[in-house]
């Protein structure tokens, strides 16, 4: 993967490692470091033993004998498998990623600082509850007891490559993860950039076409939600022409997107996630099914970090997030549980007029900027000073530009994650507790941010679905685009109440279906969000629960590994009618009109539909939009993949036709074109006959290392790469870069669970639990996965493979 920079010290020293490694000591030095998972360690900070027992995939299984141990453990194996992952996200967070890595990080730095995400975790740390607090010292213990007792040739690779050591965890970096997870969940700023900037370059009808909502025919989440009567929603746009006045502001914010989503994925479209799940009435075993698979950013080490803690009443296992002390995904006892992101609309970007001494107006009035001073400490290199203003709405967000700061209209955000109390913490861990549906709900009353369909089953047959999360309650607008501070329809009124967010308990069609797209119908009161992902995954789900009466865990599987795409099934009518006389053309023409729209890995038509597609969506609109505008756009999938196909079906010559060329061409005529230019391209890539193809030989699956991805040859070490099939429209998604074709997220964790059988219950995450190159479980969970293969979702049985570990207190 590409990276803006080059470390050239970084090179010499990673082939200072390879050679190393090439030789004997060199590997035992580098063996050193691998996490010790047998024996006995002498501990301070827990109060009785700890057992570990690491699986034959080297997922923990935790035991101890009370609550504060048991989240001790998990601090301890998260540093042990994933240290660099813990120090890297905390630094990114807090805006500290130059102090180690140079000037190349200073724009993101100068961003994070901006941004406040300390100031925020450290009110929400003090509002926090005791029971909360002490929950969250006790996992940082276990992290802290692993950094104190490590040091140098102990410590993961990266931290000799970079000659650093990691720095002790403060309860914030926990608060931290959590915002840092909501922010790379949350793009409705940029969509709000995006669209004044798309008014701007062509005005705000054609800007609307490209930005548009879901289809009245498209399935709901919650077509019979309930929920306590709410304040009304004004669905009237601003019509703001900010991007028209300040053109060279909004390119430099919108190129801030871009460098967020190329450097460390935090401002990109994932293709969203999957969850359904299946009363009794519906499965083999009478009781309900779950089935669950987040689509994230790609990454190595994964964002996921599969574990069982059993301790005292706590027994959860399921998907972790590596610096939080609980389980994400997954079940207890009593109850399992799934995530999908609302895509909810929790973000407004607030236009500041400022006068001659720098202070926001307001309704009239005069209200002075708040500032405050970040040092930034950047690696050999002298620190660097950023003034931090921010309004009555938030942080001034455009003031990173120092360039623009001039400006007597600056850009504020506001963002439900940046308010002064965040119980979400307390929602996960009193979460990971529930036994039913009254004390599920009772937890997710303190989720905060991002927000998230809970899909719910338990073992006494009852399934649901909430929404949890909080709302924005706007004074005015629809929160599309920019607002303007200094009236009072940019105000937030409020945030809302849990009652008053929708939900489903045991609906007459048992069955519940969530996979990103329009949570609730129009008449809902409160505003959620004007943009949701394309159906086409709802729709396939839909219709395969539709085939059978009665469902196993193997048929969720299988549910889980389809590659047929709807939205294939919808465009290839239409792409068969392009006009070509080109032979290879006509012959990949007759190719895909035998083929099924299943984007399976081995097939040619996959290769050839999906390249086409992406070359023809930009085709379409770069000539009107420019390069800088469709990179942009085309982070957000959930708006192209709507107005491309509506493009097609209506014939929209005045879209298809090439403002660059002098002739008129129609739709057709703009396919043929195009597709004659995809097969020459891939021809010289992969040879001339189109039959030999495969989809993933052209589609990669890439996890990229953070840092090194993009810098042989540790980009060769610490990422990897596997060929895979899908696209963002199937349920096993594989959303493809529209440049290269790369998969850079997707389905990254799996999991299955039969409240009939919890022992039975099976998940997996990729590559591999542990981030070291030399661990045996660095990515041996990547080829499974792309097989669609899942591991045991339980403790080893005698006969497995394993390893125990015993922190005794010292």
């Amino acid at each position: 993967m590409h990276r803006f920079w080059k470390f050239t010290r970084w090179i010499l020293l990673g082939l200072l490692v390879i050679s190393l490694i090439t030789g004997t000591g060199g590997y035992v030095y580098l063996r050193q470091s691998l996490p010790q998972t047998s024996g006995t360690i002498e501990l301070t900070g827990i109060q009785r033993p700890v057992t570990i027992v690491r699986d034959q995939a080297g997922v923990p299984h935790i035991q101890a004998a009370n609550y504060h141990d048991g989240l001790f453990g998990l601090g301890f194996v998260h540093a042990q498998d994933r240290l660099w992952q813990l120090e890297f996200q905390r630094r990114l967070a807090r805006g500290e990623l130059s102090e180690v890595l140079g000037t190349p990080t200073l724009e993101t730095d100068r961003f994070l600082r901006a941004l406040g995400l300390v100031a925020a975790a450290e009110s929400a740390w003090k509002a926090l509850d005791p029971a909360s607090q002490q929950a969250i010292q006790a996992y940082i213990a276990g992290i802290n007891q692993f950094i104190m007792n490590h040091n140098g040739m102990d410590l993961p690779p990266e931290f000799s490559i970079l000659g650093f050591r990691p720095q002790l965890w403060q309860p914030i970096d926990v608060l931290l993860t959590g915002k840092l997870q909501a922010w790379s969940l949350g793009a409705n700023w940029s969509a709000e950039l995006l669209y004044s900037r798309l008014i701007a370059q062509i005005g705000p009808d054609r800007a609307a076409f490209l930005l548009p909502a879901a289809s009245s025919d498209d399935p709901l989440i919650l077509p019979d939600a309930t929920y306590s009567a709410g304040s009304s929603r004004l669905a009237t746009a601003v019509n703001s022409t900010f991007c028209v006045e300040q053109a060279d502001l909004c390119s430099s914010l919108l190129g801030r997107v871009e460098q967020l989503h190329q450097q460390f994925k935090l401002a990109g479209s994932y293709a969203g996630s999957n969850s359904w799940v299946l009363a009794g009435q519906h499965t083999i075993s009478g009781k309900p099914l779950l089935a669950n698979d987040p689509h994230l950013a790609a990454q190595a080490p994964s964002i996921w970090y599969l574990a069982q803690i059993q301790a005292g009443e706590l027994d959860v296992i399921g998907a972790t997030l590596p610096g939080v002390p609980a389980v994400m995904i997954g079940h207890n006892r009593s109850i399992a549980w799934g995530l999908t992101n609302t895509g909810v609309d929790v973000q407004d970007l607030v236009i500041e007029r400022l006068d001659q001494a720098g202070n926001a107006e307001y309704l009239g009035k005069s209200y002075p900027l708040t500032l405050r001073d970040e040092i930034i400490k950047v690696n050999d290199q002298p620190d660097q000073t950023l003034q931090v203003r921010s309004s009555r709405n938030g942080p001034i967000i455009s003031d990173v530009d120092a360039e623009l700061q001039a400006t007597n209209q600056v850009l504020a955000l506001r963002w439900t994650a940046l308010e002064p109390t965040d119980h979400t913490i307390t929602a996960l861990l009193q979460l990971n507790l529930a036994s039913d549906w009254q004390t599920f709900r009772a937890a997710l009353a303190w989720y905060h941010a991002p927000m998230q369909n809970f899909s719910y089953a338990d073992v006494n047959n009852n399934i649901g679905l909430q929404i949890a999360g909080r709302l924005p309650i706007r004074a005015g607008g629809d929160g599309r685009l920019p607002v303007e501070g200094w009236n009072a329809q940019a105000a937030w009124l409020r945030l809302s109440e849990f009652a008053e967010l929708p939900l489903s308990y045991n609906p007459p069609s048992g069955m519940l279906v969530s996979a990103n797209n329009q949570a609730v119908g129009d008449d809902y009161p409160l505003l959620i969000s004007r943009s949701w992902a394309p159906a086409y995954r709802a729709q396939r789900i839909w219709q395969l629960l539709g085939e059978q009466p009665t469902f196993d865990q193997a048929a969720m599987q299988r549910m889980q590994a389809d590659q047929r795409s709807l939205q294939a099934q919808q465009l290839l009518p239409l792409l068969l009618t392009a006009q070509t006389n080109n032979p290879q053309a006509l012959q990949a023409l007759e190719l895909l009109k035998q083929w099924d729209a299943s984007l399976t890995s081995d097939s040619a038509a996959a290769a050839i539909y999906e390249t086409w597609y992406l070359r023809l969506a930009r085709a379409i609109v770069v000539d009107d939009l420019g390069e800088e505008i469709w990179r942009s756009y085309s982070y957000h999938e959930q708006f192209f993949a709507l107005a491309i196909p509506t493009i097609l079906q209506t014939n929209a010559q005045a879209w298809c036709d090439d403002q660059t060329t002098a002739e008129p061409e129609s739709c057709k005529l703009l396919m043929g074109r195009v597709l004659e230019q995809t097969l020459a391209e891939l021809s010289a890539e992969y040879g001339s006959e189109i039959q030999q193809w495969r989809w993933d030989t052209i589609h990669q699956a890439v996890f990229p290392h953070a840092v090194f991805a993009g810098i042989e040859p540790l980009d060769s070490w610490f990422s990897h790469t596997i060929g895979n099939g899908g696209d963002s429209a199937t349920i096993n998604a594989g959303p493809a870069d529209r440049i290269d074709f790369v998969q850079y997220g997707g389905p990254i964790y799996r999991q299955i669970v039969d409240l009939a059988a919890l022992d039975q219950a099976v998940y997996i995450q990729t590559p591999g639990q542990s981030a070291h190159i030399l661990s045996n479980h660095f990515d041996d969970l990547l080829a499974p996965w792309q097989r669609g293969e899942y591991l045991p979702m339980r403790l080893p049985l005698p006969n497995e493979r394993q390893t125990t570990l015993l922190l005794q207190p010292e």
